[in-house]
């Protein structure tokens, strides 16, 4: 053998050495960027629970009779205030993948918060309504916990 040969042979080795580095690199690199994807979900789908908590407090406030009227805020006030949160954070999720289903029940409870609403302005109010929306809500919290518990494990 010659030092050209040597050279070349040790050159070559050195290359494919650095080749097998940089795939294994590359790998690493593209399981970074899935879990930045992984945390950065988790951040806004926590930020979304929080939210939703909260629009479940307010739900505590709407009367189920009529005799139960909220002393210091005003039902409509009440009722804006959780159809805004709620559009919020319909906004926020997904329509399709893992979300669809928080996001499902979060639109049926603001269905039906228009429901209690609409019967409200003409005199009457569904104990029922009330019931349904935080049914809703509490199943949106409960899925949304679920999903974030399951984020990034494999």
């Amino acid at each position: 053998m010659t030092t050209d040969s040597i050279i070349t042979m040790v050159g070559s080795l050195v290359s494919v050495i650095s080749m097998v580095v940089a795939i294994m690199q590359a790998s690493n690199a593209k399981n970074y960027r899935e879990q930045i994807k992984a945390d950065i979900r988790k951040i806004n789908l926590a930020k979304c629970t929080q939210k939703i908590d909260r629009i479940l407090e307010i739900c505590n406030q709407l009367p189920t009779s009529l005799n139960q009227q909220p002393r210091g805020n005003k039902v409509p006030n009440i009722v804006k205030d959780i159809n805004n949160q709620l559009s919020h954070s319909i906004s926020i999720l997904s329509e399709l993948g893992a979300d669809k289903e928080i996001r499902e029940n979060l639109v049926n409870a603001q269905n039906k918060l228009h429901f209690y609403e609409k019967k409200y302005t003409q005199g009457s109010i569904d104990s029922d309504d009330v019931l349904k929306i935080r049914s809703y809500i509490q199943d949106s919290i409960s899925t949304s916990n679920t999903i974030l518990y399951g984020i990034g494990e494999k």
